[in-house]
Parts: C-alpha cells; sequence; structure tokens
C-alpha cells in the first residue's frame, strides 16, 4: 500500500477517538510496526483492539482486523420509561469497538435504530447528547473501555420497557487484540479493619481485587505471604492453611476459638501476569459475645431461650442474685419442676426433675420482680458447642393435644422480644388449632388462629399450641 496505518482503541479509560501508530513499509505489500508495553498508546492496563487501514496506490482504502454486527438487539436493558436524550448506558456482546472507518472518530461507528426506524447521527457528533435536536437522531457520548465496558449513548425519542433498540458495529478480531495488565492487586478483608465480631471462630479471608478493566485475564492470584498475629503477640503462618473456590478470595477457618482482642492479618498475592500487590495488614478484634437479656415480669413468666446457652444448669442460666424461685418445663405431657428457696437472704441450688434449660424450648419461671436474666448464648457454629460435627437445622417436636413451644432464632442474632416470624409462617406443616400467648401483667391469655399472617412470634416468648395431628415444626 502507500499508506498504511494501525488504527487503535480501547486502554483502560474512556474514549471518542481511536489513536494512530505508523506503519513502515518495507515492500508495497508488506510492513511493520513497534508496539511497546508502557509507551503512548499502549499506557494503561486494558484491552486494545489494532485495525489495519490500507491505501493503495489507486487510493482505494479497506479496513481490516475487524467483524461486523448487524442488528445487535440491547431492549434487554431498557427495564424502565427513559426520558427522550436521556442517558443510556450499553454493553454490546463483543469488544473492543473498531475505528470502522479509520477516520479517527468512534462517535460514528455506531448506527441505531428504535422499533424498526434507522435513526440518523447528530450533526456535530463530537458535542454528543447536547447536540440532539430531532426524536429520530442518537449521538454517542463516548465508549468506556473501563472495567464497565458499555457504550455510553443518547437517543432523541422517549423510550419504554417495550422498545425495540438495535445497534450495528464493528469489533476487532481476537487475533487483534492486545491486552495489557502491569498493575497489582489491591487487598481487602472479612472482618474488615477497625470492625470487631464476637464469632469464636470468625472466618478470616483474603480477598485480592486483580479486574481493572473488561475482559481482564489476570484476575487469579498466588498467595505468596499469609500471618495472623495474636493480641498476645504470637505470629502463625497461615499461608498453608488458606482455601479458595476461585483464587481469588482466600479463608482461613479457624480450628479454636480465637484470644480475645485485636488480631492482624498480614498479606501479599501475586497475580498471573507477574504482578505482585503491596504487602497489606488489616486489624480487626474478637470480642467477647453480649449476654442475651430476657426481661421477665413479677409473677409468671411463659418464655423460651432462642438458641442453647453456653451452660445449661438451670443455676446457670437463672443465675443466683433474683427473685426466681420456680421453673417448670412440659414435654410429652409430662411436668418437670426445679424449685428453690431463699436462707437468710440467699438463693439456695435449684432440686427437683428439671435440671437444666436449653434452646428450642419453653418454660413456665415464677419471679418475685422485675428483672432481666443475663445468659450466655454462643454464636451459632458448626455442630453442637462449635464440634467438628456438622450443623443441622432446629426441630421441635409436636404431639396430639397441648403442647408448650419456643421462638427460635435461627439468625442466633435477635434480641429479647424481636419478630421471629408471622404466625402462619413460624407454624407452616402443622395441623394447628390454635396457639396461645400469655400475658403476665394482665394475668391473661391471647390466642390466635394457626394462619394468622399479622401476629408474630416473638423472641424470648414461649407458647402453648394445641395439635389436632402429631408433627414437627420447623423454625
Amino acid at each position: 500500500g502507500s499508506s498504511t496505518i494501525i488504527k487503535i482503541t480501547g486502554g483502560n479509560t474512556t474514549k471518542t477517538a481511536s489513536t494512530n501508530a505508523a506503519v513502515t513499509m518495507t515492500t508495497p505489500t508488506t510492513g511493520s510496526f513497534v508496539a511497546k508495553e508502557g509507551t503512548a498508546p499502549f499506557t494503561t492496563t486494558g484491552i486494545y483492539g489494532m485495525q489495519i487501514k490500507n491505501v493503495d496506490l489507486s487510493s482505494n482504502s479497506t479496513v481490516s482486523g475487524i467483524t461486523k454486527v448487524t442488528d445487535e438487539d440491547v431492549s434487554s436493558q431498557i427495564t424502565a420509561n427513559q426520558a427522550a436524550s436521556a442517558d443510556l448506558a450499553i454493553k454490546l456482546a463483543n469488544w473492543p469497538v473498531a475505528d470502522t472507518d479509520a477516520d479517527g472518530s468512534l462517535q460514528d461507528d455506531l448506527t441505531v435504530t428504535v422499533d424498526g426506524v434507522a435513526y440518523t447521527l447528530t450533526d456535530d457528533p463530537t458535542a454528543g447528547c447536547a447536540d440532539i435536536d430531532a426524536a429520530t437522531e442518537y449521538a454517542i457520548d463516548n465508549l468506556n473501555f473501563g472495567e464497565t465496558e458499555v457504550v455510553n449513548m443518547c437517543v432523541g425519542s422517549a423510550l419504554t420497557a417495550t422498545s425495540i433498540i438495535k445497534v450495528t458495529y464493528h469489533y476487532a478480531n481476537a487475533s487483534n487484540v492486545v491486552e495489557i495488565d502491569t498493575a497489582g492487586p489491591t487487598l481487602t478483608f472479612d472482618p474488615a479493619g477497625g470492625t470487631s465480631t464476637e464469632k469464636a471462630r470468625p472466618y478470616v479471608s483474603i480477598i485480592a481485587d486483580d479486574d481493572e478493566y473488561a475482559d481482564d485475564t489476570y484476575t487469579t492470584v498466588t498467595v505468596t505471604k499469609a500471618s495472623l498475629k495474636s493480641p498476645s503477640g504470637v505470629t502463625t503462618d497461615i499461608s498453608g492453611d488458606l482455601t479458595s473456590a476461585d483464587n481469588k478470595r482466600f479463608i482461613y477457618a479457624p480450628t479454636a476459638d480465637m484470644e480475645l482482642g485485636q488480631w492482624t492479618v498480614t498479606a501479599q498475592v501475586t497475580d498471573t501476569a507477574g504482578n505482585k500487590s503491596t504487602e497489606t495488614t488489616n486489624k480487626f478484634t474478637v470480642k467477647a459475645r453480649a449476654a442475651f437479656t430476657l426481661g421477665l415480669k413479677a409473677g409468671w413468666n411463659l418464655l423460651s431461650l432462642p438458641n442453647n446457652p453456653t451452660d445449661t444448669s438451670i443455676d446457670s442460666v437463672v443465675g443466683t442474685s433474683n427473685g426466681v424461685s420456680t421453673v417448670y418445663s412440659y414435654e410429652g405431657g409430662a411436668w418437670k419442676v426445679a424449685v428453690r428457696e431463699k436462707t437468710d437472704g440467699a438463693w439456695g441450688a435449684f432440686a427437683g426433675s428439671l435440671t437444666t434449660m436449653e434452646g428450642h424450648k419453653a418454660y413456665w419461671v415464677k419471679s418475685a420482680d422485675f428483672q432481666s436474666l443475663k445468659i450466655a448464648i454462643p454464636a451459632l457454629v458448626g455442630g453442637a458447642s462449635g464440634s467438628d460435627t456438622p450443623p443441622t437445622p432446629p426441630t421441635i417436636p409436636v404431639s396430639v393435644g397441648w403442647n408448650m413451644v419456643a421462638a427460635v432464632d435461627t439468625s442466633g442474632s435477635k434480641s429479647d422480644d424481636a419478630t421471629v416470624s408471622t404466625i402462619k409462617v413460624y407454624l407452616t406443616g402443622l395441623t394447628v388449632t390454635k396457639i396461645y400467648e400469655y400475658d403476665t401483667a394482665n394475668g391473661s391469655w391471647t390466642g390466635y388462629a394457626s394462619d394468622d399472617a399479622t401476629n408474630n412470634i416473638k423472641v424470648g416468648r414461649g407458647y402453648w399450641l394445641y395439635a389436632t395431628k402429631a408433627g414437627t415444626l420447623v423454625p
């Protein structure tokens, strides 16, 4: 050719124009050009498409290295009514968009139809959407070659969710695409820096973000350093204990309860392009879980524990410095009771057939005054009391006749009197005539139908229900 140039589109930024690269012709039909990382236009990470414009001795020109897409339907991206000239961010199926005519402008390289009508590019494409002055015009503000990879555009007519919008364009062939990645990954952590957790064995995650641009193929990493420093100053290499499903998020699962106090995670990773992250540290705090507060009124209280306490013994749950004298449970049609007496102003230990107070069960508790019980209930973990056995969801057996049932908190995070669910949802699958709650202050019962979708089951409350068929309550 008499004058051959390379037109380059892309890079990790928004653009409205392509860039030229000169070709040195060694024969009338062959030539070469030098592309160097870090040298214009390859100065940023990203995907670059190269189109070859060749002009022969008769001034005939062709552009090669591109593929045409005709009438790509992008209507699904319009999900609500859009005003005329509203900004639209349209994602195309193929990328990077090419400079079809090699004229340096990308704004004239896409054509648009709306509901079968061909729209016309504005008189001044460089002015973008501001230049639209007719209902059947369109404009391209820019092409975002960054991570979002969209065409920012607008049309002169209002659109609805049923409008049919189609775009015709060219894109660079895969053999004409160059990828440059010189940026190192960035690291974040979970728990995040400066935060605290009440979980005794929290997962510690190292998260690498190496997706700097659209179609980035170097997004996975290898951990080169990972350590965990305890509040008492002991540093442990955890790199060999990390697991990952995608080589982007790496998880450390403690095998024992973590020491209370501030922990420090230090990590560094390298992506598949050889770029290293900075060595990054993150500090979080493991603190003691706050006790569950269960309010009592003077008299008989029908209540329950949302989950198993750390110590289920009745003396531990109730404590010794309050006015609780009697506790009843009712299971399988039989009562169990625990009572205690006060001697010389001090309560003795509970005695009787009831020796424990457990989660997922309801109890009658008699109190001499208004007070709150402070009960240590650990966060939900796998298996019983954090053992290595897998967790199973809670269930409550229901017999024919009367049953005392608990309000179970499957999230493990709700406070006293918080809503668990509606009565209808809570009793799903059961054949229940009625469910009752007891008002200690007024000494009265309130009954609800099993399909009540208005009133709620509350954390800390116990309930009586009458079942006409045996079943299992699944909270």
